[in-house]
């Protein structure tokens, strides 16, 4: 595949190949998955009886997976158990962590202590029993933590909930929204944000402490006081589920210490590369208008096969 030249505005960073090269190097004879990352995933849902709702045990599928195909050791998913079916089906190299009318909060608590990084949010509604995930995994986390979808929109209308992260776990809590979802959250308009999204990526990540990933066509990652604009990637990733595989991608990466990168800041903005990259794959496969998330998650291999070439 031909890696399109780009120029991207010299008032931002930008990755390429050679920070994926830099971050992914050929393994060790003698390993276990252990050395790879211990990976939570807190997705999926499913409506109780009495609870309007959607089941979503696809998000959990397709962020499991990603952080699988990007090198994870070992990833586990906290979901609902009526999803276990589906999920089993179609990752069963996955380990099940599941709850039922009541969440298990004393095993959340302790799956999280023993992650390297941990994703919430993926498909996980916006219920009471969602709610109190959250709060959980925001009270009892010190890992690299990804926030998005449900997790964003739960914070959105509960903004308290910001102060359970203490001061040093801000600094690798990593946020993931799309332009909606930030508007929600920063309380501007989508318009005013689209007129500039690194500057109020940048304003937001230094005035709450977190990096802050906004989906755009260009994608923009940034702390606060570094601003990386994303190069790869093509419009036929607007699609479902894409953003579920870029959270993957993100934890699967910030999980794993054998993977190489000068700060978080950095190996965020490697795995949104990373993510372009394997949708670009993925379109020249399938083409722009047919190609699906599912995709994009196979062809994380091509990607990070290009850059050990």
């Amino acid at each position: 595949m031909d890696i399109r030249e780009h120029n991207p505005s010299p008032l931002y960073k930008s990755v390429d190949l050679n920070d994926l090269r830099f971050c992914f190097k050929d393994r060790e004879d003698r390993c276990n998955k252990g050395d790879f990352g211990n990976i939570l995933c807190i997705c999926g849902s499913f409506p109780d009886e009495n609870e309007l709702g959607l089941a979503m045990s696809g998000a959990a599928v397709l962020c499991g997976k990603a952080a699988f195909r990007t090198g994870a050791g070992l990833v586990r998913i906290y979901t609902h158990r009526e999803n276990y079916a589906p999920m089993s089906k179609n990752l069963p190299e996955a380990v099940m962590l599941l709850y039922g009318e009541k969440t298990d909060t004393e095993l959340l608590t302790k799956e999280i202590k023993r992650s390297t990084a941990i994703v919430i949010g993926c498909g996980i509604g916006k219920s009471q029993r969602s709610i109190k995930i959250l709060e959980t995994t925001l009270r009892e986390a010190s890992c690299p933590l990804i926030i998005d979808a449900d997790g964003l929109n739960i914070l959105s209308d509960n903004p308290h909930l910001w102060e359970l992260l203490s001061a040093e776990q801000k600094k690798q809590t990593v946020i993931t929204p799309h332009m909606k979802e930030f508007s929600r959250l920063c309380g501007e308009s989508v318009e005013n944000l689209l007129s500039s999204p690194a500057k109020y990526a940048a304003d937001f990540s230094k005035r709450m402490g977190i990096i802050t990933l906004l989906k755009d066509h260009k994608t923009v990652i940034t702390d606060g006081n570094t601003v990386y604009v994303n190069q790869s990637g093509n419009a036929g990733m607007a699609t479902a589920g894409s953003g579920d595989a870029l959270a993957g991608i993100i934890c699967g990466m910030l999980g794993n210490g054998a993977l190489e990168a000068r700060s978080l800041l950095h190996k965020v903005a490697i795995a949104a590369y990373l993510h372009g990259l394997a949708g670009d794959f993925a379109a020249e496969l399938y083409g722009e208008h047919c190609m699906i998330a599912s995709d994009i998650v196979e062809c994380i291999c091509d990607a990070v096969a290009l850059c050990l070439r």
